[in-house]
């Protein structure tokens, strides 16, 4: 018969080491969920603010087919925004250009600078005396030329 030989050094059980990574994993993932959980709970308070709000402040018909249409528009950006049109959505689904009376007659030349307000004051041809306008479409740039589109629902 063989003699059986002795091991010269000791090995560790496989439990012994299953053991050891369960007791150093488990408590690494309630610690990576905790932190995760924190963080999904810090996106959820995120609230964004558009960068330009409008209203209307006056709305007057004339006999010639014309709308003339006073609103305002508050720039909350940090960013200098200047308007480069303005379009009016009618009641029959046309869209059309709105022409600014005032304070200038051109759109390029209306800046709005961080913080402040303007009003300003456009005439929309309907074509028509039965049709009206229903919102305005303000599109604006700032220094970046990031165009930002605003809808002042006027109808």
């Amino acid at each position: 018969m063989g003699s059986r030989r002795r091991p010269t050094t000791r090995g560790v059980s496989e439990l012994v080491i299953i053991l050891a990574l369960i007791a150093v994993i488990v408590p690494l993932i309630m610690v990576l969920q905790s932190w995760l959980s924190s963080r999904a709970g810090a996106l959820e308070s995120v609230t964004v603010v558009q960068p330009l709000v409008g209203y209307l402040v006056r709305r007057t018909y004339s006999g010639d087919n014309t709308e003339v249409i006073t609103f305002g528009i508050r720039n909350q950006a940090r960013d200098t925004f200047t308007i480069t049109s303005v379009r009016a959505v009618l009641s029959n689904g046309s869209v059309v250009n709105a022409y600014i009376a005032s304070p200038t007659t051109s759109p390029q030349s209306v800046s709005i600078s961080p913080g402040d307000e303007v009003v300003i004051t456009v005439r929309v041809n309907t074509g028509s005396a039965n049709v009206r306008t229903t919102a305005l479409v303000v599109a604006a740039t700032d220094s970046t030329n990031r165009r930002v589109e605003l809808t002042i629902n006027v109808g």
